[in-house]
């Protein structure tokens, strides 16, 4: 699984408006960094999870929310911690 999300991908994971996202981002509330020489937005998977848990987003099933089919390192987290 890719580690990176764009805003859109990011969006889709919420059930929001991809403006939402930017609007995140913009205020420093959800950290990432943008493509230099463009406005893309790009989102780590740490800091995806940690604004997720942050406010209470449900991170369940998130590769496939986010429009991937590959196995998502929040599963190996949480076996990791005894919540399967």
């Amino acid at each position: 699984m890719a580690n990176i999300f764009t805003a859109a991908e990011v969006a889709r994971i919420c059930n929001v408006a991809p403006r939402t996202v930017n609007k995140w981002f913009d205020a420093g509330r959800l950290r990432g960094y943008r493509i230099p020489g463009t406005m893309d937005r790009r989102i780590p998977f740490a800091d995806l999870l940690a604004f997720l848990t942050e406010h209470g987003f449900p991170r369940e099933d998130l590769a496939f929310r986010a429009g991937r089919t590959e196995v998502s390192e929040l599963d190996n987290e949480s076996e990791a911690d005894g919540d399967t």
